[in-house]
Formats: C-alpha cells, structure tokens, sequence
C-alpha cells in the first residue's frame, strides 16, 4: 500500500501489507523552466456538479496566467468532464488561451507554473517538476498526498472565492523523493 492509513486499515483487517512507494515516485522527470500556464486535471465523480465546475471556472478566470491548459488523463473517465469545464472555461475567459492537453503530458505538466488536479499520478508528476499544486479533493488517496506535502485541498462545496483563494496559495513543490514514502 502508498500509506500509512492504508497500511493501518489493512492491519486493522488482519492483512499483511508493506508500505511501498507508488512507482511514479521513482520517475525521472526533467526540471524545465517554467511558463505562465495554470493547468487543470478534472475527472469524471459523482460528487462533481456543475455548480462546482461554474465556481472553478469562474475562480480559474481570476487567476493571472494568461493561459490555461486542461488534462484528460485517463480519456474515458476524463474528456467529457474535461470539454464540459473548458466550454464553460471559454464563456468566463474570452481573454485567455484554453486548450486540451492529449499527447506528452509528462513534459507540459513540467511546464505548469500552477496544477489544479484530482489526479493522484499527475500531481506526483507535477510535484517532482517543482510545479505548485492544489488538490480537488474526491478520494482519500489524493486527500493524503495533499496533506503529506501541505497543500491546498479544493472541496466541491467550496466557493468560487475559496477555490482562488487556495490556489494562489500553493505552494511550490519542496522534499519530493523518490521513494516517498518510504525511505
């Protein structure tokens, strides 16, 4: 397991388990220079509605990077939810490049000055890159790796104002091993 919460509840359970790395950890992954570009990783959730998706992107459209790139990981759980965001995206900022990010996504999440995510593997990426991060919490795997490096976690209540608010406060990337958490 990635945790010590997992680890815990598999002991609570009577199952062995290690406390192992997740791979993605150990990728090598390049320190480029970075661009004034925010970047957005949605998936498809339940407890994910449209009042949310208008409050994100209304709180994208207060930030200061002048372009915005969105990232469909995982293409059938990610580009519909992905192209919804971005249509409302368009409506809010007429005055910012939106595109959607399909091909080297290791290497334009590299690049992000800022990263909104709910994807675990993306913000690993991200973090290794030095990116600063926020994470839309929907499951407890992202809710601990937010807690671990002390960053902004966006709740699908939270208002407008509270989503810019933690994103304007991320923190730039700092201690990303790569073995974490194990050493």
């Amino acid at each position: 397991v990635r945790d010590e919460r997992s680890l815990n509840l598999m002991e609570n359970w009577g199952i062995k388990a290690a406390l192992v790395p997740d791979p993605a950890y150990s990728l090598a992954i390049a320190q480029v220079e970075k661009e004034n570009i925010l970047g957005v990783q949605l998936r498809s959730f339940t407890g994910m509605d449209t009042e949310f998706l208008q409050n994100f992107a209304f709180a994208i459209s207060k930030c200061p990077q002048k372009c915005i790139k969105v990232f469909p990981l995982q293409k059938s759980l990610d580009l519909a939810v992905c192209r919804e965001f971005v249509a409302l995206l368009q409506g809010v900022v007429p005055d910012k490049e939106v595109e959607i990010v399909e091909d080297n996504l290791i290497v334009e999440l590299s690049r992000l000055d800022t990263l909104v995510s709910m994807r675990f593997h993306s913000l690993i990426v991200a973090l290794k890159a030095g990116v600063k991060c926020a994470v839309i919490n929907y499951d407890p795997k992202v809710q601990i790796l937010a807690e671990n490096f002390s960053l902004p976690l966006i709740e699908f209540t939270d208002s407008s104002y509270d989503i810019l608010q933690k994103i304007k406060n991320s923190p730039a990337a700092s201690g990303v091993k790569d073995s974490y958490p194990c050493e």
